[in-house]
């Protein structure tokens, strides 16, 4: 026995020793780790080359590391750098049906007309059908504007696919950006294929005739071109593209549109080049939305071409307003001067060397029509350099004020009512460089009809000396972007600090607790080792916040427990529960949280360990707040890389951990992990909420057990609370856990149903530019 004891006293001071090790280890890897991203932040941008460049490398080698060669090689050829996306994969212009109103016999050419907005269109796939085998061959012919056949290609009887796409390839058509085309299909010989179609009084990209009518139908039907794109967003914007015939069609639905407010384009100038200058307005008299006026204020520029093209432009449109100021005002003084000349019902912000995309007024104005009453519209927005390159996307969420308190992420193209504008005392001297970030929170407290447009409206330039080249550019964005975001925190009388975060013009918000406060660490009993390591990190590093933890015990493994690890013997605040083997997740929790004394649950999986000490300080300080319902940190790999930072529910009934498989603080189309963010659902694998909330929305659902995190998080937010994330916090885990890690398709869907009235437009967490099929926010590509 007393040899028994030995080994046993043996072990355990084994294992002490290795933890304090990797604890002291992890500890000065987490300092090092802080440092050199602040000092990567400095030297290397985001959104530089440089930074593209050493964000690729330090992904790959994470994924060589954690994933070996193979996988490493694959995921290189996906990056897209330095590689070229075979846009013959993905069809550029595409047409698809929902049902079938019946079949077209290719007896009779089948005609089409389209627009095409890349060169070297090669490949037409049509959607066809069989009614029998017969020796018989279809025939496409391309036709130019001039009536003039300029490729054809004949698929054999054994070639025309049943339900199915039948391909058409021909020799690339090097001119083709821009350009209408015709086609013609029939038959040759006896005819046994047809066409599917569906009838549609919309107006669609491809105009189809049968017989000399126009059939006021659609078809399945796809163009492709070979030519080598390097990056995603270049083969986005293609399918994206705005051709001339729907800027037609647009130009005259807002020549129609009902209400048709005056928006008054408001824009500070100040020595900027002749080229730039010359393209931000004329993206404002090219707009297809004609009710605007361009409000310019010249802050007394000393540059002599300044003054003669603003002349230049007052001759040529009426709408074009000028003031000439005599002393710079800055910024935000120039940007009141614009102000004043401004008679719109709404004004929008545009700087002197960007753009906005010709359809902008458009956009806006379509959503006021649908929703008069909207106080502000934002876009999404992306880059453009000198040779108008367009790059870095940026898909925003739906209105998100937790994103908003993290970055200026309302930014380009914004849109306010002009009333609201003076009744917050437009823009305030003194917060140059965070003006807009300024306006816009002082609008929020005004208002909360908000309106996001999830369209690409605005391209900011990227030039020497901008902001969008270089953050560090201007060193008065960062400081009165904190001055900013406090003012709003005192106006609103919040208890909290704003602050910097390691990305520059990032911020973060420590809010204050009010009283002592408990928080019940509930934890299912998965191994002793597990177990010990979970625990011990928690007593490690929690700091300034009271808390016990409750350990859920199997009752058969409980004699398993007490032998080898018996936390409650060495810690007071330990508490052990024992429950039957029959019980599901969703009821252990809930007896855990009737048993809990603390004012807040927190649940947490026994493979989770902490290595930050204001971690659990940090949750509650957010679940405390009056409008947050359930709060998770960031949860990471072993590797550091990204395992859940917030969870997207898809229409098709799925869920994804958004940025899963990314490194930390790594740029995506859809912006950082660093930003706390609102989410419909986040991850029940770290997951605090008040106790009394939680008991309000009814607790887990008895008869849901995977998945019922997201059902939870799902009735809160139904209640009127919104769920967060909060990017600055992070925690590890380490394996999957004792709980299923994944959630079955037929289980979410299940779950999802009662609320499907909000997702019938998809996540408004998320953006429907971004494909649901991957975690690494990706561009949706595939229609």
């Amino acid at each position: 026995m007393d040899k028994k004891k030995n080994r046993s006293s043996e072990y355990d001071n084994f294992w002490m020793i290795k933890n304090k090790i990797k604890e002291t280890y992890m500890s000065f890897l987490l300092q090092v780790l802080t440092k050199f991203r602040g000092l990567i932040s400095k030297q290397l941008p985001l959104n530089t080359k440089r930074r593209e460049i050493y964000d690729f490398a330090i992904l790959n080698v994470q994924i060589f590391k954690r994933e070996g060669l193979e996988l490493f090689i694959h995921q290189v050829k996906n990056q897209n750098f330095k590689n070229y996306i075979k846009s013959s994969e993905i069809p550029i212009f595409e047409s698809k049906i929902g049902k079938s109103d019946g079949g077209i016999s290719l007896v009779k050419p089948l005609q089409g007309e389209f627009n095409f907005p890349a060169n070297n269109l090669n490949k037409i796939n049509i959607f066809t059908t069989i009614s029998q085998k017969v020796n018989s061959k279809l025939k496409l012919q391309i036709v130019s504007e001039k009536k003039m056949v300029i490729r054809e290609s004949t698929v054999k009887s054994d070639e025309i696919k049943n339900n199915e796409y039948t391909s058409f390839k021909f020799k690339p058509i090097k001119e083709s950006k821009d350009r209408t085309f015709y086609f013609r299909l029939e038959s040759v010989g006896e005819s046994a294929a047809s066409v599917p179609y569906e009838k549609t009084s919309e107006i669609k990209e491809l105009t189809l005739f049968y017989d000399g009518e126009n059939l006021n139908s659609k078809i399945g039907f796809q163009v492709f071109s070979d030519l080598g794109i390097q990056y995603e967003y270049d083969l986005w914007m293609l399918r994206n593209n705005l051709p001339a015939t729907k800027k037609e069609r647009y130009r005259e639905e807002a020549q129609n549109f009902a209400y048709k407010p005056k928006i008054s384009i408001i824009m500070p100038v100040y020595n900027v080049d002749e080229i730039w200058l010359e393209k931000a307005i004329d993206s404002v008299i090219n707009q297809l939305y004609t009710n605007w006026e361009l409000c310019i204020a010249d802050d007394a520029s000393t540059k002599p071409h300044i003054k003669s093209i603003l002349e230049k432009y007052l001759k040529l449109d009426f709408r074009i307003k000028v003031k000439y100021l005599s002393n710079n005002l800055n910024i935000s003084g120039a940007s009141n001067e614009a102000l004043l000349l401004a008679t719109g019902e709404f004004i929008g912000l545009l700087d002197n060397d960007d753009e906005l995309s010709v359809d902008a007024l458009y956009e806006v104005v379509k959503v006021l029509n649908k929703k008069p009453d909207i106080d502000l519209i934002y876009s999404d927005e992306d880059k453009i350099d000198m040779k108008g390159n367009r790059c870095n996307p940026f898909f925003k969420p739906d209105w998100s004020p937790d994103v908003l308190f993290s970055v200026n992420y309302v930014c380009h193209f914004a849109v306010i009512r002009k009333t609201i504008v003076d009744e917050v005392g437009r823009f305030r001297i003194g917060f140059e460089g965070s003006q807009d970030y300024d306006l816009f929170l002082r609008v929020a407290e005004k208002t909360n009809r908000i309106e996001h447009i999830p369209k690409i409206l605005y391209h900011w330039r990227m030039i020497p000396g901008s902001t969008a080249l270089n953050i560090f550019s201007k060193d008065k964005a960062q400081i009165n972007g904190i001055k900013s975001l406090q003012d709003y925190l005192d106006r609103k009388k919040i208890d909290g600090k704003a602050a910097a975060t390691i990305n520059r013009t990032n911020y973060q918000v420590d809010y204050e607790i009010k009283g002592s406060l408990l928080v019940s660490i509930i934890i299912h009993f998965d191994d002793n080792v597990h177990v010990k390591k979970c625990i011990h990190s928690i007593i490690k590093n929690t700091e300034e916040s009271g808390y016990e933890i409750l350990l859920m015990v199997p009752k058969k493994k409980e004699k398993q427990l007490s032998i080898n690890f018996y936390p409650a013997k060495k810690h007071p605040d330990i508490k052990v529960l024992t429950y039957d083997e029959s019980w599901t997740a969703s009821v252990i929790n809930n007896f855990a949280a009737e048993k809990a004394s603390g004012d807040y649950l927190l649940f947490m999986n026994s493979r989770i360990e902490t290595t930050n000490r204001n971690w659990l300080i940090s949750l509650l300080k957010n679940a405390g707040r009056e409008e947050i319902g359930c709060v998770c940190p960031k949860i990471l790999n072993v590797d550091g890389t990204i395992k859940q930072a917030g969870i997207i529910l898809g229409l098709n009934g799925e869920k994804y951990d958004v940025f899963s498989g990314n490194p930390e603080n790594n740029w995506t189309n859809f912006g950082l992990d660093t930003w706390s963010r609102d989410y419909l659902a986040v991850s029940g694998e770290c997951l605090m909420i008040n106790k009394k909330r939680f008991f309000q929305a009814g607790g887990f659902d008895k008869n849901k057990d995977y998945g019922n995190d997201i059902d939870l998080c799902l009735r809160v937010y139904k209640k009127g609370f919104r769920n967060l994330c909060i990017g600055t916090v992070s925690v590890y885990q380490l394996g999957i856990g004792s709980r299923k890690d994944e959630i079955s398709l037929t289980d979410v869907r299940r779950i999802l149903e009662p609320y499907r009235t909000f997702l019938e437009t998809g996540d408004p967490y998320y953006n429907p530019n971004l494909s649901l099929k991957e975690n690494l926010c990706k561009l949706e590509l595939k229609q």
